[in-house]
């Protein structure tokens, strides 16, 4: 049997946040000294929202992937909303509270030039089929860019469908539903400045919506070529509904997009009343969680080297890593500045002789410092100055055979080193990246090249040393 769905104040209703401002939106050329004035897309829906549902409309870039602020859908079911020159799917979602039934949804594919009005639009909503409710069924269980653009210091993130709401019941539906209404109130309201994209499940409806760009709102000159943001975190998790149905704890995790490792995890309650107000403060610490700084840093220094000089060449591997762990701020505030220090030296060291009776051998790498120090720089990048204290360079032994003694045996012959590789400080996401390492120096033939990388990469509370 159904429940009665929670009632929904007018309060509460009018409370419900618009979409944020806009993140990633294709934004045609305007003029010289002209600014790009908004268009706007305008319509109804056929069927009025549910009196106790939150209803809103979302545009998302057809070219990216990133989901544009939009805008509410008032209860007669009219919307308007205004967008910058581009190519968006606009679409709407219609979430009922538990035991309201199933999620709504509605899309179709626009193009807008600038201060171009698209009105009178009729959008026909599409609904799930639900399957009859029994009480025992209620405790049962069942954004970097493609082409290679970088954004530096806005982390992107998807919202991915939830599991383990039951296949019957007043929360079945709930799976999808989370995540949609969890994405409304994410986009631009994230503490931090964030690009929410669209999930596996939009992103499906986005690769069918480019195919249909031939749809009467749809300008044929604007048609565009997809290069979808690339994640880097996902958020997602499992639902599990109380035996009563009266409530759902709900496990969110963090994950890293590229490596699957878990970043972090919390669990929150979502009652059967007052679900909305509960979900609020959910997507209130999800923004937060994605947001935070990282508890320290570790740093890994992969590097190629070569010399090349006029008796012999020489090449070697440098492989080290240090951990730059929080230094000064105030207790119980967000860390600012990390700093550490470890060792390096030149392995897998290697001569070629150019002198056919002379030979090179017993190579000797010096161990010595290395040490980074990382500083917040604005709100969401961090700045990375990193150096190696001393002569790192190393060396071998040439052997020369002696007309009247014994061989020649000299000490000292230069090997590697890293004698004017970098750069030594870059600025990058807080989230993390690599610095290409390259140069050296030469005189002439003479001298040393190197290449390779510094990966900064964050580690969270949870992992912390």
């Amino acid at each position: 049997m159904h429940r009665r769905a929670p009632r929904l104040t007018p309060t509460a209703f009018r409370a419900r946040r618009a979409w944020g401002s806009a993140i990633v939106a294709l934004l045609l050329a305007a003029p010289a000294g002209a600014a790009a004035a908004n268009g706007s897309v305008a319509g109804s829906l056929q069927t009025k929202p549910p009196k106790q549902a939150e209803a809103a409309v979302l545009a998302t870039s057809l070219v990216d992937g990133g989901l544009v602020s939009a805008g509410t859908i008032s209860k007669s079911g009219a919307f308007k909303v205004s967008l910058p020159a581009g190519s968006y799917a606009v679409s709407t979602v219609v979430v009922p509270p538990p035991g309201g039934g199933a999620t709504s949804t509605g899309r179709f594919p626009v193009s807008l030039k600038s201060g171009q009005k698209r009105t009178k639009i009729k959008l026909k909503t599409k609904k799930a089929k639900t399957k009859k409710a029994t009480k025992a069924a209620l405790g049962s269980r069942t954004y970097v860019q493609e082409k290679g653009q970088v954004t530096p210091g806005v982390p992107a993130f998807a919202v991915e469908d939830f599991t383990g709401a039951p296949s019957t019941g007043d929360w079945q539906f709930m799976n999808k539903a989370l995540t949609d209404i969890l994405i409304t109130d994410l986009v631009g309201k994230t503490p931090c400045k964030t690009a929410v994209v669209a999930n596996k499940r939009d992103r499906k409806l986005l690769e069918a919506e480019l195919e249909l760009q031939k749809s009467k709102y749809f300008d044929p000159a604007t048609r565009v070529k997809r290069n979808f943001i690339i994640s880097d975190l996902t958020v997602g998790g499992t639902i599990n509904v109380a035996a009563d149905g009266q409530s759902a704890q709900v496990t969110v995790t963090i994950t890293d997009a590229r490596s699957g490792k878990l970043v972090d995890s919390f669990k929150s309650t979502l009652p059967y009343e007052g679900f909305f107000e509960a979900e609020e403060q959910l997507a209130k610490a999800v923004g937060e969680r994605v947001c935070r700084r990282p508890a320290a840093y570790k740093l890994t220094l992969a590097v190629d080297g070569q010399g090349n000089f006029a008796t012999h060449s020489a090449g070697g591997r440098l492989d080290a890593e240090l951990t730059a762990l929080r230094s000064g701020g105030e207790a119980g505030q967000p860390p600012t500045n990390w700093s550490g220090i470890a060792d390096l030296a030149w392995t897998n060291v290697t001569f070629a002789s150019k002198m056919s009776d002379c030979s090179y051998g017993s190579p000797l790498s010096p161990r010595i410092p290395w040490q980074a120090q990382l500083a917040v720089s604005g709100d969401t990048q961090v700045k990375v100055d990193w150096q190696w204290v001393g002569n790192d360079m190393a060396s071998g032994t040439v052997t020369c055979p002696s007309d009247d003694g014994p061989p020649a045996v000299i000490p000292g012959q230069p090997a590697t080193a890293l004698i004017g590789a970098g750069p030594l400080s870059a600025t990058l996401p807080l989230g993390g990246g690599s610095i290409p390492i390259s140069g050296g120096f030469t005189s002439g033939s003479d001298g040393w090249t190197n290449t390779g990388q510094l990966v900064v990469t964050p580690i969270w509370a949870s992992d912390a040393p």
